[in-house]
């Protein structure tokens, strides 16, 4: 069993927090069996990025959730923008920018970075966290 949801943001500043909010409430609603601060920390990260450096007006979340993990996707409908991408690094020490995504590859189980198929950027991850009242999120089928 597992609960999908999906969620269309502006790309501007508040869209960063409510995308936040809206992670926190759906996945304590399922009643995880572990803190969820490193996913939180993770969505604001995916989601300040596209905020920054997308070149279109919203952007989309993916969230699904099982028994067994979180599973985020964060996506643009812009094109690339500067080289390929490549595996997370951290910057020089000296630098002020560029450690993002390089932390949230730390905080989850599983960071893939992706172009679409149909243009612009989809970022997964997914962290393990068994969950003890997904029932809470899946409606009953009705008989």
């Amino acid at each position: 069993m597992a609960a999908i949801f999906e969620l269309r943001l502006p790309r501007e500043g508040e869209s960063v927090r409510r995308a936040r909010r809206f992670v926190e409430s759906v996945v304590s609603t399922a009643r995880p069996d572990g803190p969820i601060d490193d996913l939180l920390v993770a969505v604001s990260e995916l989601c300040t990025n596209v905020v920054q450096h997308s070149d279109v007006g919203d952007f989309g979340m993916r969230l699904e959730i099982n028994d067994e993990q979180v599973e985020l996707e964060v996506f643009d409908r812009g094109g690339p923008i500067g080289a390929p991408y490549e595996e997370p690094t951290l910057p020089p020490p000296t630098s002020m920018r560029g450690r993002g995504l390089a932390i949230v590859d730390t905080l989850v189980d599983h960071l893939r970075i992706h172009l679409a198929p149909d243009g612009g950027w989809r970022v997964t991850i997914r962290k393990a966290l068994r969950m003890s009242a997904l029932r809470e999120l899946v409606p009953s089928p009705t008989s």
